[in-house]
């Protein structure tokens, strides 16, 4: 069972991300954000949007991100940074001892993407076309509160209200990928955050130790050969 929105930590993000529990760091990431974002006087509302190119290496697509960045802080918006993976051929996500870590397999593409409060639909049609993209995600008063897949061409998809599951399925529906989507993660946004992805990461990597030293112990070697 997940935390309640409130108490969801990068901690938790990471610990699930290290044991290799997609569901669960997608579900945790953005209930996260969204909680973040919802906060103030005006109606909650938040896009969803990359000018991330799959085809184009990552030097090449960070410095365009950093102008995407700009653009939307010289509009005086904040966001949050979100990981998007995507499975590009068959296999088992989990390695042989046990855990998974994404980034060190061949087979997992990622992208990284914006999670924008407060962003009218107006401006995310600017980015979305500033930056070649197929489409966007929208959720606020033009929406009806409703998740949204906006496409370049105008046409619009709802995907019902906010959940992890209207969010992975409108983003899904707007990236012309052959792949499986896998989810979201949300990477450390700060230096609290930080310091809690190091925790889980220095306890993940301790257990890895554990398991190894056991399996080298007399008392488990007879216990396998037995």
């Amino acid at each position: 069972m997940l935390k309640p929105i409130g108490e969801i930590t990068q901690y938790d993000i990471a610990s699930s991300y290290f044991k290799g529990d997609l569901e669960s760091v997608s579900e945790m990431s953005l209930l996260s954000m969204w909680s973040r974002s919802i906060s103030g006087p005006n109606e909650a509302s938040f896009g969803l949007i990359t000018s991330w190119h799959h085809q184009l290496s990552l030097e090449e697509n960070i410095p365009i991100l950093d102008e995407f960045s700009q653009i939307l802080k010289s509009w005086h918006h904040s966001f949050y940074r979100l990981y998007a993976y995507w499975q590009t051929s068959s296999g088992d996500l989990v390695s042989g001892n046990g855990h998974g870590v994404l980034e060190k397999r061949e087979d997992v593409y990622r992208e990284l993407l914006l999670f924008i409060p407060w962003i009218s639909m107006q401006q995310l049609v600017i980015v979305g076309e500033e930056f070649d993209q197929n489409g966007w995600i929208y959720s606020g008063p033009q929406s009806g509160g409703h998740v949204w897949s906006i496409f370049r061409n105008g046409s619009e998809q709802s995907f019902g209200v906010f959940s992890t599951q209207s969010v992975t399925e409108a983003y899904s529906r707007i990236r012309k990928f052959n792949y499986q989507f896998l989810g979201f993660r949300m990477p450390p946004q700060g230096f609290l955050d930080g310091i809690q992805y190091m925790c889980a990461e220095r306890e993940y990597k301790q257990s890895l130790l554990i398991s190894a030293r056991r399996k080298t112990e007399p008392k488990y070697r007879q216990a396998v050969n037995s």
